[in-house]
């Protein structure tokens, strides 16, 4: 009888055992699905802010030109000189910021994969395709010039992060993705974090200058002059004053946000992301998706 009860306590244990076991893997499986989700939200809104990075130069420079023309003495020729380097300058930052979009779009590529993969809806030939999307990103980091910033030039030649643990998984798949591919996708959103970084600074400035010089101080020179009335593009030019989007936060929020989703992503081959790190990342997703929205009004 007593040997009956010991074996009875035995396999309770071993069930009980099992049973966690199976739980933490759906667990697990689970929250990469969410990692993904995030991943997959995040990239999707970075072009918006890339092509608001893109505008915010534009304005920027035509504050500038505007400057360059009431030069004493300045000649036609050296304004239509000046016209054409800016324009130059210009069209390689838009070449810049689609290489941006270009590699973004591949990050959101990979991860509606990872989702796939979670959710078991993927065929033997996962691994070639994850690949071919690695590949995609490696040739746009090289097809990005240095010219970016210091800090962006030493990511661009940096190896695949170091320490990549990736803890053993039931879903053989994803645990052999993440040892396959986990670190180098770490660098890669490593490198749209420090491209968020380098740019937010350069948008900041550029929107306090377009701000300055191409609202605020024409709207009150109108307004204090008495030689004219005040037409209806002083009051369409103050309403866009007053309803200016926060670009700082905007740029905070969106490195921030993939900052979040990196140490998700580690976390995850870790045996997934802690709920401290996912509620943080949800949040900076979400604040950033409602702040680029503003910039498309």
């Amino acid at each position: 009888m007593k040997k009956y009860f010991r074996l009875r306590a035995i396999l309770f244990v071993l069930v009980t055992v099992l049973v966690v076991q199976a739980c933490t893997t759906a667990q697990r499986v689970h929250q990469g699905s969410e990692v993904a989700e995030e991943g997959i939200e995040l990239t999707r809104i970075l072009p918006a802010f890339y092509d608001a990075y893109y505008t915010s130069a534009i304005r920027a420079d035509s504050v500038t030109l505007q400057l360059v023309r009431q030069e004493p003495g300045i000649t036609t020729t050296s304004l239509r000189n000046r016209l054409n380097e800016a324009n130059t300058d210009l069209l390689q930052t838009g070449k810049l910021i689609g290489e941006m979009k270009d590699h973004a779009g591949l990050l959101r590529e990979y991860f509606e994969a990872i989702q796939a993969l979670t959710d078991d809806e993927v065929g033997e030939d996962f691994g070639s395709s994850t690949k071919q999307l690695i590949e995609g990103m490696e040739a746009v980091r090289e097809e990005l010039p240095d010219r970016v910033g210091s800090d962006f030039a030493a990511k661009k030649a940096g190896e695949p992060t170091g320490n990549f643990v990736v803890v053993a998984l039931k879903n053989k798949a994803l645990q052999r993705e993440l040892e396959l591919h986990g670190a180098t996708i770490e660098r890669e959103l490593e490198l749209q974090e420090t491209l968020l970084d380098t740019i937010g600074e350069s948008m900041t400035s550029n929107h306090e200058a377009w701000v300055s010089a191409g609202l605020e101080i024409p709207l009150f020179e109108s307004y204090e002059s008495k030689k004219q009335k005040l037409s209806r593009s002083w009051i369409d030019n103050r309403v866009e004053l007053l309803t200016q989007p926060d670009d700082v936060a905007i740029t905070e929020d969106a490195k921030d946000a993939m900052k979040g989703l990196r140490l998700a992503w580690r976390e995850l081959a870790g045996g997934g992301p802690r709920k401290s790190t996912m509620v943080r990342l949800r949040d900076r997703v979400d604040a950033t998706e409602k702040l680029v929205g503003t910039l498309a009004n």
